[in-house]
Order: structure tokens, then sequence, then C-alpha cells
């Protein structure tokens, strides 16, 4: 009897495995609080992250497909129910803790490495306007997978550090960056001091910011164990403390003073800026594993079966690169295949369609590369511009709590759809494929047609 149900059990695991890998819900509840202690100011979240749709994602050999984090309310709001702070009677300066980027990840390097990020600012408002207080960013590696319950546990205590070190930058110094923005929603100043650097500063960059400034937060103390057959392609290092010996895990990359390396899980990558400076990428190797040997060693050889078709599996692996650009204004890591083909000269348009749920939705301005091109203030309306000059940049919707943005690449397409739609209380910018697109176009001219017809009778 035995004998007969392993066959089934182990299809069941590996099914059930394979299931799991798509979006999952994180739930924050109260027993995670967040805590601001400030009688100064009183904290609002804001969350400006690209995509805002999810919080972050797991990845496990193939990068190209993440599995999505999602919270069950927007991020901002779930985060502010479980915010603690003082509440005085008098009137406080409101100060924006702005999200600029959050990622929770898994990578399977070496084994798997759970990996974490934050990159925040600090804003508030006086008589001149908005200016930014205090940057910061943190990253928090595991060795190891991580439960769902444990990757919130990292979020909140990562979010918590942030809060801590803009109290300490207060209490202890009263020292500010002090940078003016136009409005919440703009991402600093430009340029960016690394690009424009005659040399990288040596050390290690605990954060995003302090790559961006050009600025170590760790200038010695720490021992480069470089591998003997590193090489370009393949960086062996070890970052170490001078004193414990012991592997320095939780910082963003470093610079030996020729080049500058990003982490990722436990390796190191080399970053590869453009000649003249102006983008960042680097190349990391991945794997496809065939599913199907598993899983038939599953189903006829039971859990040993499939033991077997993994080593198999891992054997005859597909081995490639994949390119990912490093996006300077927020620390985004993008992913993009590096053949693309030959991208078209011709111009290139784009459509914009809202397709909320809402009855009465609120005006959503649209921007194209930093130029407002019209705004979605009703369900089933579009905003279209005919070309864009350069083909890259940014395509960005934004309301009063809404920032979503996706990147214009400039690839073969002649024609971009994008739709903005609700789904579970929450916006997301999606891109359509050119059948998506038809399809949506035809449903929109029969509803422009039921609108014309019905406005005769009314």
């Amino acid at each position: 009897m035995k004998c007969f149900l392993l066959p089934f059990l182990s299809f069941f695991l590996f099914t059930f495995t394979i299931a799991g890998q798509h979006s999952r819900t994180l739930k924050l509840v109260k027993e995670d609080p967040l805590t601001f202690s400030s009688s100064e100011y009183d904290l609002q979240i804001l969350d400006v992250r690209m995509d805002t749709s999810s919080v972050g994602f797991i990845s496990r050999e193939n990068y190209a497909r993440p599995v999505l984090l999602v919270t069950e309310l927007p991020l901002a709001i779930a985060l502010q129910k479980v915010l603690k702070q003082r509440r005085d009677r008098e009137r406080k300066n409101k100060l924006y803790l702005r999200i600029i980027k959050l990622q929770l990840a898994e990578y399977e390097t070496k084994g798997v490495d759970s990996r974490s990020e934050i990159v925040v600012d600090f804003i508030t408002r006086d008589q001149n306007g908005l200016k930014i207080l205090h940057q910061s960013g943190a990253v928090l590696s595991r060795n190891g997978s991580r439960s769902l319950g444990k990757h919130r546990k990292d979020l909140i205590s990562l979010l918590q550090k942030m809060i801590d070190s803009f109290e300490e930058v207060v209490s202890s110094e009263n020292k500010f960056e002090n940078i003016r923005i136009g409005n919440l929603w703009d991402l600093g100043p430009l340029p960016f001091p690394v690009l424009h650097a005659d040399v990288l500063e040596i050390g290690l960059y605990e954060n995003f910011f302090q790559f961006r400034n050009n600025v170590p937060g760790i200038k010695q103390g720490y021992i480069l164990d470089w591998g003997r057959n590193t090489a370009k392609g393949r960086i062996l290092v070890k970052v170490r403390s001078e004193q414990e010996n012991e592997i320095i895990k939780n910082i963003w990359g470093f610079c030996d003073g020729q080049n500058m390396y990003i982490k990722l899980g436990t390796d190191y990558h080399m970053l590869n800026f453009s000649g003249e400076k102006d983008s960042v990428t680097f190349i990391v190797d991945t794997k496809h594993i065939n599913d199907r040997i598993v899983l038939h060693g599953s189903i006829f050889f039971g859990i040993s079966g499939g033991l077997v078709g993994w080593g198999i599996a891992e054997l005859m692996a597909i081995r490639g690169e994949a390119r990912f650009y490093l996006n300077l204004s927020n620390g985004e890591i993008l992913s993009k295949e590096i053949d693309q083909g030959k991208p078209s000269q011709g111009p290139m348009a784009i459509t914009i369609l809202r397709n909320s749920k809402s009855d009465n939705p609120l005006p959503i301005d649209v921007y194209i590369i930093d130029h407002k091109i019209g705004s979605l203030d009703e369900a089933k309306c579009m905003v279209q511009l005919d070309s864009i000059p350069d083909r890259k940049g940014q395509v960005v919707v934004r309301g009063t709590d809404v920032y979503l943005s996706a990147e214009i690449e400039d690839h073969a397409d002649a024609n971009l759809f994008f739709i903005l739609e609700e789904k579970s209380n929450r916006l997301q910018l999606r891109k359509l494929t050119d059948e998506q697109a038809s399809y949506h176009l035809t449903i929109i001219e029969k509803y422009q047609d039921r609108k014309a017809a019905k406005s005769k009778f009314d």
C-alpha cells in the first residue's frame, strides 16, 4: 500500500511546491508594530516605488519569472496600520517616510540566500516648500530559504531601522541633507555623483545611497579574500571583518579602487558603466531547470525518482546570462535579456487605458519622460501619444495616493499599450501584448458606442 501511495504523494508534494511559486500574500498584523516616538513630527508613510502593486519578489534560479509578494492592503496603508507613534494634543509637523525601494528576494547561488533591501527618504514641509531631511537604506542578508512570516519580520525590521536612524540623526547631530524637491514624487536631484566621479572611492557600501553618492560607509576594518579562480565573468571574493574574520553580509557592495561590485545573494557582480557613464549594468550567470524531468521521475519512481530526476535536471540545465540594469533614481534592479534583436528606428506610439472599477475614479495624470501628456479621469478613458522621440524613459501615472511607472525600452515594438487596472483594491500598470491591446481597443469602441447611444436618450 505504501509503495502504491508513494508516487502519488511525491506527485502531490511536487505539484504543491510548483503551485506555491505563484504570487503570495504578505499580511501585516498588529503583532508587527513599527514605533516612532518623536514628539516633533507626525509620521506618514508614503509608497513611491516603481511597481506599487507588489512588495518585492522571491526568485529562485529563474530570474526572468519572479514570484510576486503582495500585501492585502496597499503597502503604505498596511504599514500605517501597524505604526505606533506618540500622540500629543498639540499640532505637529507632518513627516513623510517615502519608500523608494523595498525588495524581498531569495537568490539561489551557492545555496539559497535571502536578501531584503530598503531605500527611503524622510521629507517635511516648511514655509519654503518640501525638503528631504534624511536619506537612508539598508540590506539584510541571511543564509537559507525564508518562510513568508520571516520575510515579513525582515520587512518590519528594516523599516524600524530606518525610523531609528532618523531619530538618531535628530537627537545627536540635528543636521540634515536638506535637499529641496518640487513634490512628494520627485526622486532627488540629478546628476548622480557616482556617474561623474573621477575616482571610485575604496570601501564597503552599506546601501544604495552611499553608492550613488560615491561615499562608502566603511573604509577600514575589513579584508577582501579573493579566490584563486576569480575572473571578470565570475567574481570569487569574500568580504571579512579584520578582527573577527567573519564574513560581512549586510552590505550593498564594495569598491576595490578599480571596479565597483554589487552583492546579489551570496555572490558579487562587477558593475559596468557605459562609456559616457550615464548608466550601470551587470551580468549574472543563470540556469533553467527542466521541471518535467523531476515531475516524471516523481510520478513513476516516487521520491527517490524525483531526487534522481532533480540531479539529472541539474546536469542538463541550460546555462546562460541575464543582464541587469541598475536604476540610479531608486536603486531598482531591472532584468532584461541580452539579445533583444535590433531595435526599430521609427517613431514609437503609446496608449494608456484606464479600466477602473470605481464609479467615481479620482483623476490621475500621465507623464512621459517627465512631460504631462494628459489625465485619466474616468473609467474606460485613454491617453495616447503618436511619437516618443527618444524611445526610452518612463511612463508615469500619478494621483493623490497613486504613483506607478513602467520603463519605455528601446526595442522593436512600434506601439506600446499599457492598461491601468484596479485589482483587489490596488491599482497596477500593466503592459499588454499586441493581441491583448487589439482586444481592449475593440471593447473600448463598443463601450464608447453604448455610452454615445445612451447619451442621446438622456
